[in-house]
């Protein structure tokens, strides 16, 4: 179990280090032209892609545990991915208002401890709808480059 948790680590560090050495705009250019055309549109559409992952938050009682044939259950993480549209409307010259419905798939696994020492593992399939609104603050672009800070709320 450790092993995959550092595979994975490693995968995303590798991500983000590559993620340094990539140039898709050539910034050694001194015009964007496409940035200046970008900057103009009042609102624009993308998508959003995103990895997730879940659990269940279980609450036992007493009495559940004396009057039943399961000893423990527990909750193991699951993955998923997420599905969504940016939506961006410009407020302003620094200020933006985004919202993003996203839809997102996720696999949770419960696992049940037997009192006869068994185990059996029930994997359950969940699709959420999530309604993200965020405020958007960008800088002044200083050499085609600019700082974003994004705050706000998620209903889900």
């Amino acid at each position: 179990m450790g092993n995959k948790k550092m595979r994975k680590n490693l995968l995303l560090a590798g991500f983000a280090l590559l993620s340094l050495f990539c140039n898709a705009q050539g910034s050694g250019r001194n015009t964007n032209f496409n940035y200046l055309d970008f900057a103009n549109k009042p609102y624009y559409f993308g998508i959003t892609l995103g990895l997730n992952n879940a659990d269940f938050r279980i609450i036992q009682s007493e009495r559940f545990l004396l009057h039943d044939s399961i000893k423990s259950i527990t909750p193991r993480l699951g993955t998923g991915f997420n599905l969504g549209i940016v939506t961006n409307l410009n407020v302003g010259k620094y200020f933006d208002f985004r919202v993003l419905p996203t839809l997102s798939f996720t696999d949770r696994r419960l696992e049940y401890k037997m009192l006869n020492n068994t185990t059996v593992n029930r994997n359950i399939e969940s699709v959420f709808v999530e309604l993200p609104f965020q405020v958007r603050y960008k800088s002044a672009p200083y050499h085609d480059v600019r700082l974003f800070v994004i705050g706000g709320m998620k209903y889900s």
